[in-house]
């Protein structure tokens, strides 16, 4: 796909420079404020030529909904640390638990798509 036709989304990644990273996926809860339920994903991309991560947490709804809570540009090296306190932050105001899923070995998007169905992913062609 070339750049005039990138269809662009919550994260990106063009397998050159820019890579997935690690995810971390909640369960799913629900409570008064979200009685159909709502789980959260801290998504990381990494720029190889920059050294740096993007870093963004998302609020997922049971419609297929999603809300771009906070997006934050790091250091590569503070991805995991940025991502924990953000996850125990979570954890502790709604009883969250998160799984981590690695995708920093997906150097195409073959790879990307094997590292999704290994996690369970259901992918939707586009």
């Amino acid at each position: 796909m070339n750049d005039d036709n990138q269809i662009l989304g919550i994260i990106n990644f063009d397998f050159r420079h820019v890579y997935p990273h690690v995810f971390w996926v909640s369960n799913w809860i629900s409570d008064n404020a979200y009685p159909d339920g709502v789980a959260y994903k801290i998504l990381s991309v990494r720029n190889e030529l920059l050294d740096k991560a993007e870093l963004v947490l998302v609020r997922f709804f049971r419609d297929g909904g999603k809300e771009v809570l906070h997006r934050a540009h790091i250091p590569l090296k503070e991805v995991k640390e940025a991502a924990h306190f953000i996850i125990n932050g979570l954890s502790k105001e709604f009883h969250l638990d998160f799984l981590e899923q690695d995708f920093h070995t997906a150097r195409t998007l073959d790879d990307f798509h094997a590292l999704t169905s290994k996690y369970g992913w259901k992918m939707n062609p586009i």
